[in-house]
């Protein structure tokens, strides 16, 4: 039995990316198989089909709509360009159907005669808000902090007693007095014009054997230039935001090394990074999700049909 080009038995097999494609003619249905999912298409109800070149992609898309209880249904097959079987396969449908190829409609025409409509110009641009909203929660702790009014003087003395954080100042945007053991200090990646340090911070009434066992603040700094490790041991106010809102902190690699070094973190210190205002947080938080927001705008009114 034959349908047209489409022989009883034809098997035409061809790739889609690690995937291996089956095409079959088994009487008058066509059976595509891809890795674990099989697609039945009744020949004698094949109205249309549809697979534009498009240039850009490195993929072929055969749509094929067929009739079944009044509607239209559809099937859809991949191939890697250039795969000689699926062009056989494309050339023996168009044999079949030689008024039902839409491939020279324009997408969106060609979707509606499908009994669909071309819905990329919408799915992407959801796919990309969606990640406007992880990134935006990812992010939320920089709007936290960018919210945050002028600083709070906070006293390390009594962080180093162990009186409850929540009693001194909810404020994340601190000045904090102190000094530096820069002995205990750890640096960051080399970076080409840069430096990077975290460092024990003691009140001046503490002890060398506190400050060695269980600091109660560390200080993180970043910056361009050279590091000048005597005006860090000179300062005695430090300014910064405090990083200990919902997944900030240490990483695991830095609490590491910091312990390598010889201090006792198990008491959670008071982490602050130096050089940062609220200003440039909620800039770097705006900043980020506006161009993302933009890119959005811009995709979807390129995808968008022209009415």
């Amino acid at each position: 039995m034959s349908i047209s080009g489409l022989q009883e038995g034809a098997c035409y097999r061809f790739r889609y990316a690690l995937f291996q494609v089956q095409a079959e003619v088994r009487g008058s249905q066509l059976l595509i198989k891809t890795s674990t999912k099989t697609e039945i298409v009744p020949l004698d109800s094949l109205r249309y089909l549809y697979a534009p070149i498009i240039r850009a992609e490195s993929y072929r898309e055969l749509v094929l709509a067929y009739e079944e209880g009044g509607r239209l249904k559809r099937a859809r097959v991949f191939s890697n360009k250039g795969e000689a079987p699926f062009e056989q396969l494309l050339e023996s449908l168009k044999e079949l159907l030689p008024h039902g190829d839409l491939s020279s409609l324009p997408a969106h025409e060609a979707y509606e005669r499908l009994g669909s409509r071309e819905l990329s110009w919408v799915a992407i641009p959801a796919l990309m808000i969606a990640g406007i909203a992880f990134v935006a929660l990812l992010a939320s702790p920089y709007l936290i902090h960018g919210l945050e009014g002028p600083p709070v003087e906070l006293t390390l003395a009594e962080l180093e007693r162990a009186e409850p954080r929540a009693e001194m100042s909810a404020s994340t945007h601190l000045i904090v007095s102190g000094r530096l053991d820069l002995n205990y200090m750890i640096q960051g990646q080399e970076r080409e014009r840069g430096y990077q340090l975290i460092a024990p911070l003691y009140s001046s009434a503490s002890s060398d054997a506190a400050r060695a066992a269980r600091p109660a603040a560390l200080v993180k700094l970043s910056g361009l230039g050279a590091l000048k490790l005597d005006e860090l041991s000179a300062q005695r106010r430090f300014q910064g935001l405090e990083r200990s809102l919902l997944w900030e902190g240490l990483t695991v690699q830095e609490r590491k090394r910091l312990t390598e070094r010889g201090l006792d973190l198990s008491a959670e210190p008071l982490l602050l990074e130096l050089g940062v205002s609220p200003t440039d947080d909620l800039s770097l938080y705006l900043s980020v999700l506006s161009l993302m927001s933009l890119l959005t705008f811009a995709v979807w009114r390129a995808l968008k049909p022209v009415a």
